[in-house]
């Protein structure tokens, strides 16, 4: 909500009917996982919230160059870092935020 607050449009994309019809009661735009390959190109910004592989090498080299990635999953979280790191992506992993969630421990890496 907060970013939606200062003017983001946002999507959302997940597996679960009931996560995408959460997502849409929210106002927000919601597709199944299968197609956020297709929004890939367009993105600025991706939170990562998934705690398993989803953006992979392939994924990630849909990306727009100044697309910035930051990973909130728990565990070894859901984008492939080192891939991000050698594609020259801004990745932000959890374990470099705060445990505020306001300010970086330590840079992005680009």
């Amino acid at each position: 909500r907060l970013l939606t607050a200062f003017g983001a449009q946002l999507t959302v994309c997940a597996r679960s009917p009931k996560d995408l019809a959460l997502a849409r009661s929210f106002g927000l735009t919601a597709l199944p996982l299968a197609q956020m390959d297709t929004l890939l190109p367009q993105q600025q910004l991706i939170f990562n919230t998934v705690p398993a592989p989803i953006l992979g090498k392939e994924q990630l080299r849909l990306l727009p160059h100044d697309c910035l990635l930051i990973d909130l999953a728990s565990g070894a979280g859901g984008i492939d870092h080192l891939a991000a790191r050698s594609l020259g992506l801004r990745c932000l992993p959890k374990q470099r935020l705060s445990p505020q969630g306001t300010s970086c421990a330590t840079p992005l890496y680009r």
